[in-house]
């Protein structure tokens, strides 16, 4: 599965008094390389380091884009992204550019912490980290149920 995370969420892992935390971590945490990647594009790495760096410092934010950039997979933010998010009927240009890069590379959804702004835009399914993760503990009742 291939999950693309919203700057929100990379953000709520890395700015300690956002709110989202725990569940942003534990959707980051989660990547098994055989059966879950974690994508974001290369706007949600800019736009951490320029928080990070803003709020946190310049160390901190190199050792946090260090750590992402090891750890997940980032897409480039193209000129097909951009031409896409200016069609798009999202209101937020941001979230348009968001929603392209997640489709163009093939992802299967987006989480997201605000989702209803993303809902009804996008052609992946989109997911509040805590919707993602409830998901993902019913499917594992279910396996166990099954064995």
């Amino acid at each position: 599965m291939k999950i693309f995370v919203d700057t929100n969420v990379v953000l709520d892992t890395c700015l300690p008094a956002r709110p989202g935390r725990q569940m942003s971590e534990a959707v980051l945490s989660m990547e098994n390389p055989a059966e879950t990647r974690i994508y974001m594009s290369s706007l949600t790495v800019a736009n951490a380091a320029y928080f990070l760096r803003k709020h946190e410092g310049k160390a901190h934010a190199s050792n946090v884009i260090s750590r992402l950039f090891k750890d997940h997979f980032v897409l480039p933010v193209n000129d097909m992204n951009v031409y896409e998010a200016l069609r798009s009927d999202c209101p937020d240009f941001e979230e348009a550019l968001q929603i392209s890069c997640a489709d163009y590379g093939n992802c299967d959804c987006i989480i997201t912490n605000n989702a209803e702004d993303f809902r009804g835009h996008s052609p992946l399914p989109v997911f509040t980290p805590e919707e993602f993760l409830a998901g993902c503990r019913a499917a594992a009742a279910k396996a166990r149920e099954k064995k």
